[in-house]
Order: C-alpha cells, then sequence, then structure tokens
C-alpha cells in the first residue's frame, strides 16, 4: 500500500505464498488517514523459476471514509412522509426516501422489497 502507484511507504511488500489461484488478501494494523489521502495497492507476483521474473498491477486508488451515513427516513408511496399501507401495483413499489447523507463519499442507495423488517417476520 502506497501513497502512489507501485509505492510501498504505507505498508512495505510482504513475502505471502498463497500457491494456485489466490485473489484475496487483507493486511490490518495500518494507520490510514480518513478521506483527504489517496492510496494504492499493489500487487506484485513473482514466478519460483530459477531466474525469477515479476509482474505488477496497482489500484487505481482508494480513499478511506470510516464514518457512517447520517440517517434518513423511507416511505412507501410518492407523498413525502406519508406511508401508503397499500400498493397498487403487481410489478412495481413506489418508494421515496430523504434524509440520508455521507459527506465524505456519498451515498449508495439500495433497496429491497421483502417479507422481513429488520430480520424480524412482519405480522399476518
Amino acid at each position: 500500500v502506497g501513497s502512489e502507484e507501485g509505492a510501498e511507504d504505507v505498508l512495505r511488500f510482504d513475502h505471502e505464498e498463497y500457491g494456485g489461484h489466490a485473489w484475496r488478501a487483507r493486511k490490518g494494523g495500518l494507520k490510514l488517514t480518513p478521506v483527504t489521502e489517496v492510496y494504492y495497492n499493489t500487487i506484485r507476483a513473482t514466478n519460483q523459476a530459477t531466474r525469477p521474473q515479476s509482474v505488477q498491477a496497482s489500484s487505481n486508488g482508494f480513499r478511506v471514509d470510516p464514518t457512517p451515513p447520517t440517517d434518513g427516513e423511507l416511505w412507501v408511496g410518492e407523498d413525502p412522509g406519508a406511508n401508503d399501507l397499500w400498493a397498487f401495483r403487481l410489478h412495481a413499489v413506489p418508494v421515496s426516501w430523504r434524509g440520508f447523507l455521507d459527506r465524505e463519499s456519498g451515498v449508495h442507495h439500495l433497496m429491497a422489497v421483502g417479507e422481513v423488517v429488520a430480520l424480524q417476520e412482519l405480522p399476518t
């Protein structure tokens, strides 16, 4: 991990043998600066031949956002704050929300429709 592509000024390269087709690794104990700094992950792969050869690739950079978004409101229907008890279409449910905010990295909205709220069965 470094402050530019290929750099190791945050976390030095460490010899790890994953064998086969490993596709993920995790390193802990890092001291990263939230929001302002951009960091790059770099992977270096070296074969085990008599004359070792290496290739490396770097990520396109990332920032750290350790704080969650602020809470907001969600309701069924198009009228803000009025929660409709019945949906009138079989293949579409109008859902509206407001107030979800994350000043550091923005908010990615995901929506699910089901019979479970906060992992509790809905009453019948």
